[in-house]
């Protein structure tokens, strides 16, 4: 039996198109009347794979070619296995950004223990932010069980999250959120997620989840619309093809997002989504913050927030530059730096004449011969006179 024949026979067992199946196998069929099966296997089967995935628009079909078990060791191609560990289970950076905001970047749902542990303690470091940032912009994909977990934490009521139909009806099953995640829930605030047109798969349906389930905003572009489950089946002589065999229902939705991908609610440019993002929390929040200190902070790092993304350059900066009391203005290269008490700290220009010290816990602003300093979670003010 022939390897496009072999191809053939497993994509109608196993496609879950089945009203697609004919016409996937007679574009295949036609496309590969003349390609040469003798060429050098790997190439093969890239070509192969190419062609699998022009005919049915999936990015989940693929050929992929291993050496034999029989062949010599010194003989074989060198496979690399990813270091999870090293990649610190692909959960690279959660912290907390101007306005009380958390982010959480990390690139794919590993189903493991090691991974759940990373996520729920991202959760407990965040729990107390006031809005949430979730960056899928280049994750790929991976376990729904991962998803379940982290979507678990938005939710303070369970949630039907998925139905994965495959061509044995008594086969489906349903993903919800879970009745228990370890630490705080994440309910009523407000959270974003930042997709792309690498988003995939897994990570495709933690945004459209949420966006299906109205808990967040997703912002960024188009996702990839790879959401078809996929299973490897071995062909012999070391090709296995991997076809889709099932597919995600959403609970709400009622379809999924293969093919067309998850359509953000804000759109950007490439580079733009995060802070995009982020001032749109930050905006969100002061619409419905209720305290005069509340707001008084908000702005101040709305502000913070807005030069750190677009830096301000002011008109020129030698007119700060003395001796203000017990302090000190002086220029370095292209900025201006604060000294007090045996500390030299750099100024980040917010306005001509106001700026940001202590990563934004202090601004000063020049008004005539005078510098005043304000703090940031405090009323009072300190003058100094220039000298």
């Amino acid at each position: 039996m022939s390897l496009i024949t072999q191809i053939t026979d497993a994509i109608r067992a196993n496609y879950i198109l089945v009203d697609r199946i004919d016409a996937v196998i007679e574009a295949f069929e036609a496309q590969t009347t003349d390609i040469d099966l003798s060429q050098n296997p790997t190439t093969l089967a890239n070509k192969l794979t190419g062609i699998l995935r022009e005919v049915t628009n999936d990015k989940h079909f693929a050929l992929i070619y291993r050496q034999p078990d029989d062949t010599p060791q010194e003989e074989q191609p060198r496979r690399r296995t990813p270091n999870f560990a090293r990649q610190n289970h692909y959960f690279y950076t959660a912290k907390r950004l101007y306005g009380n905001i958390g982010y959480l970047d990390f690139r794919l749902f590993l189903d493991s223990r090691e991974a759940m542990e990373i996520a729920i303690g991202a959760m407990a470091m965040l729990a107390h932010t006031d809005a949430l940032i979730y960056d899928i912009r280049l994750n790929r994909g991976g376990s729904p069980a991962t998803i379940q977990l982290l979507l678990s934490y938005l939710f303070a009521e369970p949630k039907h999250l998925i139905t994965f139909e495959t061509r044995t009806e008594g086969e489906n099953w349903q993903t919800w959120t879970l009745p228990y995640v370890p630490g705080r829930l994440y309910t009523d605030k407000p959270v974003y997620v930042l997709v792309s047109g690498l988003t995939g798969s897994g990570a495709e349906e933690f945004a459209y989840d949420i966006q299906q389930l109205e808990r967040g905003t997703l912002v960024g572009q188009t996702t990839m619309g790879a959401g078809h489950l996929v299973e490897g089946i071995e062909l012999g002589d070391g090709f296995s093809v991997y076809i889709s065999n099932g597919r995600p229902v959403n609970a709400v939705s009622k379809t999924g997002w293969e093919d067309v991908g998850v359509v953000p609610d804000i759109e950007t440019a490439i580079g733009d989504e995060l802070q995009t993002a982020h001032l749109h929390a930050l905006q969100t929040l002061q619409q419905s913050a209720d305290t005069d200190e509340y707001k008084r902070f908000l702005d101040w790092e709305h502000q913070m927030a807005t030069v750190s993304y677009n830096p301000y350059i002011p008109d020129t900066l030698s007119q700060h530059v003395g001796d203000y009391d017990t302090a000190k203005v002086v220029g370095t290269g292209d900025g201006l730096s604060y000294l007090s008490n045996g500390m030299t700290l750099t100024m980040t220009p917010l306005a001509d004449n106001v700026f940001s010290i202590r990563d934004g816990d202090m601004h000063l602003t020049f008004e005539d011969t005078q510098m005043i300093t304000e703090w940031r979670d405090h009323p009072d003010k300190l003058v100094r006179a220039r000298q």
